[in-house]
Formats: C-alpha cells, sequence, structure tokens
C-alpha cells in the first residue's frame, strides 16, 4: 500500500512497463480507438524536405503552408520561431498568420536559461493562459518551469493564440502523460491540443487546483477528475498529410475546411523522438495529435485511485482468506485464479470503458503476501515433516513416514473412529530369565528380540505403537489407510515366531532358557489419533478392539497357543491364506462383554499342522455337542501324539465336565474375567 502511494521512480519503471501490456496487446489486436475526423497532422516529412529543402524552411515557405491551410479551424504549430530570419521571409510569414487568423503558435518551457521571460512576454503569455480556474489551496502541486523559449513578438502579435508543446517522460522515459496545465511566471498555461480545442469548439476549459494538483478538469463534454496529465489513450493511427501535399495542392480545399491542423517535423533526424508503449520512435507532434483526439472524442483515460485501493485491500483478504485452504493443491490455484482475475478486471476495464487502472499494485502485493505466506507455510511443514520423522522414523517404515508427510491432518490432536487391526505380543518365560542376566545384559537381549520384531512390522507398514515391558503394540491401517491390514498383521505376527525360533538357537548355544511369544491379532473399530495434551501426546487407537488384541495375547498361556486372532480379523482373510492354516480354539466372552467370540489359532501350513487341525476339529464339535467322553478320548489322543497344548486344555475341560456336569444352559462358551 506505501508503494502505491508513494510510487518510487524505480518501482514505478517495473510498474508502468507491466501495465503497458495491456496497451500493446490492444493496439496488435486493432481494437485500439481511431483518431477524431477532424484533426490530422501536417508533416514535414522526407518528402517535403526532398522537395523543399532541409530544415527550418525559409519563412516565406512557411507563409505558403498557412495560406493553404487557411480553411481549417485552427492550425497549431508543434515548432517555434524563437529567432527572426531575414526581415522580407519574416514580414510576409507574419502577414499570413495574421490573415488566416487560425494559427496558435507553440512555445515550450525549460528548466534552465540564461534570461527570464521580459515584460512584452509576460503580456503574452496571459492572453494564452487559463482563465477559468479555481483554486482550494494555496499551493497546489502542479508542475512549474522557470523558463520559457517563446516565439519572436512580431510573430506572437499576429496569432489567434498560443500553447505549450513541452510533454514530459514518466520515470523509465517512454511517453504516456499529456499535460493539463503547467505554471510559469505565475500563469497557469495549457498545453496546444487543449488550446486547439478550446478554440475550436469555442469552448473555455474549467479547472479546479488543489493542493493535489488538478482536483477537476472539464473542457466540453470531457471530463476528468483528480489527474494532473491526461492519459493518453492511443489512437489506432494518426491522421497526416504531407506537408508537400498541402502547399502544391493536393489536398483539396474542402479536406481542409474545419479541421484541427497540427503542424509538426517527422523527418528522421530533425524531429524530437518520443517513445511511447506503442513504438519506440514516435513522433512528439504525433502525442499533440493523440491528445487533441481523445479531447474531441470524450475517450479520455480515466484514472481511479479509489478502485486502485479497492483492489488493493480486497486483493490482500482474498489471499489471507485463501491462505486458509489446507491443501496447497487447491490453495496455489486459487492465488493464480484470483490474481488472474485482477489483470483480467483491469484489461475489461481498459478495453470496454476507459478506465485505467495500476493491475500492477494491485497484483504484486498478492503475490508478494502468496509467496510468504508459502514461504512460512513450507518452513513450518518443513519443521512439522521433521518431527513426524523424528516420531515415526522408529515406529514405521521410511515408506510409511513418507505416506504420512503427505498428509500430516491425520496427526492432528484428536481421534478418528476407523477400522483397524491391532497386534499384542509378550515375551514368556522373560523374568526367569532376567535372574541369570545383569540388568545391562537383559535390556541388550531385549534389544536383540525387539528389533528383528519391530522390522517385521514396519515391513508389512504397521506402526509401533509402543513397547509395554516385554510387551508390543503395534497398528495396522492407521495413520494410513492399508489394504488387507488384517494379514498384514498376521504376517507380521508370524514373522516375530520365526524371530523368536532363531533366537532360541542362540539362547541354547548360551546355555540360557529359551523365550516363547504369545501374539493376539484383533480387527475392529477404534479412535485412532494423538491422544494427549498439547505439551505431550503420542499417536495411538483406543477402544474394544484394542482390548480384545490384548486379551487373545494373554488367552495364549491356557491354550498353550503362540497366535492367537479373533473372528472379526478372519473375516477380513481372503483363502487361500498365505503360508498359514487356521484352527478354531474357542467360543469365548470377554469381560464386560455378552457377545461371544470365535478364536483361531494361527499356524504354519504344514502336513502335520493340517492333520491336527482336522482332528481338533473333530473334538472340539464333540466337545461343543457335549460328547465329553469321546471329546476327552479324541483330545488326550492328540495331546499323545502332537504334545498340542489346546488338545491338553481341552482334554481337561472335557473331564471336568464329566465330573461336573453342565446345566441346561450350557453353550459352551468360555468366559473370561480378565485376559
Amino acid at each position: 500500500m506505501m508503494l502505491y502511494q508513494f510510487q518510487p521512480p524505480l518501482l514505478e519503471r517495473v510498474a508502468a512497463g507491466f501495465d503497458d501490456i495491456k496497451t500493446v496487446v490492444r493496439h496488435r489486436m486493432g481494437m485500439a480507438p481511431l483518431p477524431h475526423e477532424d484533426v490530422v497532422v501536417v508533416t514535414i516529412d522526407e518528402p517535403s524536405i526532398n522537395e523543399y529543402g532541409r530544415w527550418p524552411w525559409d519563412r516565406r515557405l512557411m507563409a505558403d503552408l498557412f495560406e493553404k491551410l487557411s480553411p481549417a479551424s485552427v492550425v497549431v504549430l508543434d515548432i517555434v520561431f524563437s529567432e527572426p530570419s531575414n526581415a522580407e521571409s519574416d514580414q510576409i510569414m507574419i502577414d499570413q498568420i495574421s490573415d488566416n487568423n487560425n494559427v496558435i503558435l507553440g512555445y515550450f518551457l525549460r528548466n534552465e536559461a540564461t534570461e527570464h521571460s521580459d515584460d512584452e512576454a509576460l503580456d503574452y503569455l496571459e492572453e494564452c493562459a487559463y482563465f477559468d480556474y479555481e483554486l482550494k489551496a494555496d499551493t497546489v502541486r502542479v508542475r512549474e518551469f522557470p523558463f520559457s523559449e517563446l516565439n519572436i513578438s512580431p510573430v506572437a502579435d499576429a496569432a489567434m493564440t498560443c500553447g505549450v508543446f513541452t510533454t514530459e517522460p514518466d520515470a523509465d522515459g517512454l511517453y504516456r502523460h499529456y499535460p493539463i496545465a503547467y505554471i510559469h511566471e505565475g500563469f497557469l498555461l495549457p498545453p496546444i491540443g487543449i488550446q486547439a480545442v478550446r478554440q475550436h469548439l469555442n469552448r473555455e476549459a474549467k479547472l479546479v487546483l488543489d493542493d493535489d494538483g488538478v482536483d477537476y478538469f472539464e473542457l466540453d463534454h470531457a471530463q476528468l477528475k483528480g489527474q494532473n496529465f491526461i492519459r493518453i489513450n492511443f489512437n489506432e493511427d494518426v491522421n497526416q498529410w504531407s506537408a508537400k501535399d498541402v502547399i502544391s495542392g493536393v489536398i483539396p480545399e474542402e479536406n481542409i475546411k474545419d479541421k484541427i491542423v497540427i503542424i509538426g517535423v517527422t523527418e528522421v533526424g530533425v524531429f524530437d523522438m518520443r517513445p511511447t508503449p506503442i513504438d519506440a520512435v514516435t513522433p512528439g507532434v504525433f502525442l499533440h495529435a493523440m491528445a487533441t483526439s481523445n479531447l474531441l472524442n470524450g475517450n479520455l483515460m480515466k484514472e481511479s485511485p479509489t478502485l486502485d485501493w479497492s483492489g488493493i485491500i480486497i486483493g490482500l483478504l482474498t489471499i489471507l482468506l485463501l491462505s486458509y485452504i489446507g491443501n496447497p493443491n487447491v490453495r496455489i490455484p486459487l492465488y493464480v485464479l484470483s490474481i488472474v482475475t485482477v489483470v483480467g478486471i483491469s484489461w475489461f476495464s481498459y478495453f470496454q470503458a476507459n478506465v485505467w487502472l495500476r493491475e500492477f499494485y494491485v497484483a504484486s502485493p498478492m503475490i508478494g503476501l502468496a509467496v510468504v505466506i508459502e514461504l512460512f507455510s513450507a518452513i513450518k511443514a518443513d519443521q512439522q515433516n521433521r518431527q513426524i520423522k523424528d516420531a515415526f522414523s522408529s515406529y514405521v517404515s521410511s515408506e510409511l513416514v513418507g505416506e504420512i508427510l503427505k498428509d500430516p491432518e491425520n496427526l492432528k490432536l484428536g481421534g478418528d473412529e476407523k477400522e483397524i487391526s491391532v497386534l499384542f505380543s509378550d515375551l514368556r518365560n522373560f523374568t526367569s530369565m532376567s535372574e541369570k542376566l545383569s540388568p545391562i545384559e537383559l535390556v541388550s537381549l531385549l534389544n536383540q528380540i525387539f528389533d528383528p520384531m519391530t522390522e517385521a512390522i514396519l515391513k508389512e507398514k504397521g506402526m509401533l505403537d509402543k513397547y509395554i515391558g516385554d510387551a508390543i503394540m503395534a497398528i495396522f491401517n492407521a495413520p494410513i489407510s492399508l489394504d488387507a491390514h488384517g494379514e498384514r498383521a498376521i504376517q507380521a505376527a508370524l514373522a516375530m515366531v520365526d524371530v523368536k525360533e532363531q533366537k532360541n538357537l542362540s539362547l541354547i548355544e548360551q546355555g540360557l532358557p529359551t523365550i516363547e511369544i504369545g501374539i493376539g491379532v484383533n480387527t475392529g473399530p477404534a479412535v485412532v489419533g494423538n491422544m494427549g495434551s498439547q505439551l505431550r501426546f503420542s499417536y495411538t487407537a483406543i477402544g474394544d478392539a484394542v482390548n480384545l488384541a490384548s486379551r487373545l495375547e494373554g488367552m495364549n498361556k491356557p491354550y498353550g497357543t503362540r497366535i492367537l486372532i479373533s473372528e472379526n480379523t478372519k473375516n477380513t482373510l481372503q483363502e487361500p491364506y498365505q503360508g498359514y492354516l487356521l484352527r478354531r480354539i474357542d467360543r469365548i466372552r470377554v469381560a464386560g462383554k455378552t457377545e461371544p467370540v470365535t478364536i483361531y489359532e494361527v499356524m504354519t501350513d504344514t502336513e502335520q499342522n493340517q492333520r491336527l487341525s482336522d482332528r481338533f476339529e473333530m473334538a472340539l464339535n464333540d466337545y461343543f455337542a457335549q460328547s465329553f467322553q469321546s471329546g476327552v478320548n479324541q483330545f488326550k489322543a492328540l495331546v499323545d501324539e502332537f504334545d498340542d497344548g489346546a488338545s491338553n486344555y481341552f482334554a481337561q475341560r472335557c473331564q471336568q465336565c464329566i465330573d461336573e456336569p453342565p446345566g441346561d444352559d450350557w453353550d459352551g462358551v468360555t468366559s473370561f474375567k480378565k485376559g
């Protein structure tokens, strides 16, 4: 906003060039306005120089030119007769100017000179100045020049009036503006374009000045508010005749009648070059012609600081609001769309309504704010990613960390309900082993076991939730969704059993007791997320699904099994099973629940285990059918042949039922008060 307020020259060069794009595009598309038909430039061009000699011409020849242009409404000079030539030629030209009574002389203002204007010159300037103006302040911000280069008095006295042909470039050296007024020696002086329209229409211009400069300008139906300069609405072309054609009579009198004719030099090497957005080499006289056409056509470019300020504020607010969109794939395109919209509105206003908006000063703060926001967002995201990597790199695979980083919102404080598979494992006989090892040796052994077991979990894209002494809790399908998460949990469990078997070989060699493991897996809905407070929290899962998995892990002891899963997990699996088989173990009812759950043991897929599973299923059916004696016989046979812990457990259950027959309400479900 401050940059728009002060518009420093260096930045204004960039801004002006950016804004010029729409001018160039409109011009090349052939959509620029046409010049007013009554405005014509008579060019002292190459054919004229070739015909009548080098410039400046003898003033007799200028008199001939003026004589040919006598039918014109006004003849405006973008040249100055500041020095006398030979007396005879001067007088002929002066007489012709006087006879024409339609000549507006041009003069220019300068910052440096050796002499000030004399009283006669001041009297002359007074007649050329604005008459109808209002001052709203003691000082006005209108450009003042201390010196002038005027026409010689005899020529000045013969003309109807005069006007300034001084124009000034913008900060980048291009000409885009046309003055409304300059101050010199206390007079408020109009340029030749405005002076020509005043005389052509016989209308007086109205000016209101304040401490910011020109507050209001009106000339016939042309009006401007709050602009010190006319922003030139560059025409598609300029109506022009060669001075040679005018002098030689090629241009008929009826074509000249009632025209505003502006005479200027356009021959290369002689004319004053004025680079503009549409042409790097533009004769200065063309600027006067286009400004005059703008005034007559009523298509002055209107600047609107109010709309610019509104655009800046609305644009910045839009970027701020869009910054709250979490997904950068949505947020950044919307940034671009909003900025393109700003430019589009500016272009539409220019093409359709002749309103000049400074889209650079609107779009650039939007771009700057968006870049700053995205930089801070990137820094924050990088910090967050580092925290996530630090927090999860030891608990999930590197591949899973990458997935988490794609959507860190999954890790916000609080939880969401989601179906997961939970794995609990616990080492057996570890307490007795601790009696034979020092604490350091015990921790080292535990790490040697946990490292490959954790790797087995991570390999299946599970998340290591926590270590609880010699127990492990892992989650599958959170924080990242996984296909077949129940299957992955089982494969991890089987790999953990293999780790245990390999470690036991090492323990035997060391003369240490071997260890066993119990693993429980359950699938079901749970609340997953960051649990705790803003100061301390961890990503975990809570709910009945977690509790049942923990209970299943503990039930491996009475059943003599290693891996137990619930029917919930079994129902997620697809047959044929990959390297394992399932043996139905029991129907249980855990504490706090009324509905029973069927549980299964995961066994490696071998011929022996298949025979054990089939025969165990037959014996289990006898047990549920209350054929307890048959069940005892079958289970004992399995114990003798396979040394199977689950068969031993049910042999005792069958015998207990024989000794103490169950009641009529017996349903075979085993109730556990705790896991």
